[in-house]
């Protein structure tokens, strides 16, 4: 299964897993492959499907659990017919992020990541709580289900072998590479044009495959470092361009690893000859067009990216020039910048000229209705 298809198995997935004897998911991939990202969309996608409802996510790294840590402190509990009886007290875990309880929802998702690395008592420990919803001594809410997440055990990731009784009932789906759902990430997340057009074009450094000797690699995770790197580059200096100094593609290596480093620099430096957003905006109809496809490419969502409704006539002239691919890009990247594009006069009046991208519009106007 690839990215984009757990997205849109959440909710089915989901469901079943609240089912008594519903199947657990366990979501496996090489590391740095977007497991956590597309779960932690959850929420979200939930209230496309019960626009009413009130949905959690709950993230534990598996790692770094222990019995402590998994279920509180054991204390003393209620009597029971004059006998004393134990109760572990609610672990800090208990609360999401937005500093509601389990309770608070109408449902949710407690998701073991780096699951694989469980010790054996806490991996036991997991699993009740995933197929009978009791955590130590606790109940999990109505509506909450526990799933997984990990890495294969020829990832030499520091991965445990898993015991028989809990293989037999889980849903395993293994993560397949595929560059069209990072860049659907990718756009949505709002990463640099220029990163965004090296995934596209060096598949073979997106998912490049993990060095004998573990030194730094590139991962959908690393790449994505690295261009929160650049971006705290030019703030840091206040500087809108790019960096490509030795030092910058050093640092950089550090990260993604030297080969990776070297082409991502190269890459941004061709695209540094190409017109920049003030000059297309002065000509639109003159401004030059990128001879070569990557830089129309790169030119679709630079535009796009800097978009602002001032401009929308500006930025539909020069984007004229370029062929059906390219304009779906533009379309595609400025919607996921800024939402209410969708709903622009003069962005939908040209997108409704086109056929290629009357469907592309339609299908988030109808997004919007939930």
């Amino acid at each position: 299964m690839i990215l984009s298809q757990l997205e849109e198995r959440l909710p089915a997935l989901y469901f079943a897993s609240c089912e008594d004897n519903g199947a657990v998911p366990y979501i496996t991939s090489p590391p740095g492959r977007g497991k956590t990202s597309v779960i932690k969309q959850f929420p979200n996608i939930m209230k496309q499907i019960d626009p009413g409802g009130s949905y959690g996510l709950i993230v534990l790294n598996g790692a770094c659990l222990n019995i402590g840590t998994m279920g509180g402190y054991l204390q003393f509990g209620p009597l029971v017919k004059g006998k004393p009886t134990s109760l572990f007290s609610l672990p800090h875990w208990w609360w999401t992020k937005e500093g509601k309880m389990m309770e608070d929802y109408d449902g949710g998702i407690l998701f073991v990541d780096e699951a694989d690395k469980m010790p054996p008592d806490e991996s036991k420990t997991a699993g009740e709580a995933a197929y009978d919803k009791v955590w130590m001594t606790h109940k999990l809410s109505p509506g909450w289900a526990v799933w997984f997440a990990g890495n294969r055990v020829q990832d030499k990731a520091g991965s445990n072998k898993q015991f028989s009784h809990l293989i037999n009932r889980q849903r395993e789906i293994a993560i397949r590479d595929d560059t069209e759902s990072w860049k659907t990430w990718a756009e949505r997340a709002h990463l640099l044009p220029e990163v965004i057009t090296f995934g596209e074009a060096y598949s073979q450094w997106l998912f490049q495959e993990m060095p004998k000797d573990l030194a730094p690699w590139c991962t959908p995770r690393t790449l994505h470092q690295a261009e929160i790197h650049l971006k705290a580059l030019m703030r840091a200096y206040n500087d809108n361009k790019l960096p490509t100094d030795p030092t910058v593609q050093e640092e950089l290596g550090g990260g993604i690893g030297p080969g990776a480093a070297k082409d991502l620099i190269r890459h941004i430096r061709e695209g540094q000859d190409l017109p920049t957003y003030e000059q297309v905006m002065a000509a639109p109809k003159s401004a030059p067009v990128p001879v070569k496809p990557d830089g129309r490419r790169l030119m679709a969502y630079r535009i796009a990216d800097r978009l602002t409704k001032p401009d929308v006539k500006g930025a539909m002239d020069y984007m004229d020039r370029y062929g059906d691919e390219f304009q779906a890009i533009f379309a595609r990247m400025a919607i996921h910048k800024d939402y209410e594009f969708v709903f622009d006069p003069a962005f939908g009046e040209w997108c409704d000229k086109k056929a290629h991208l009357i469907a592309l519009i339609e299908r988030y106007k109808n997004a919007s209705k939930h």
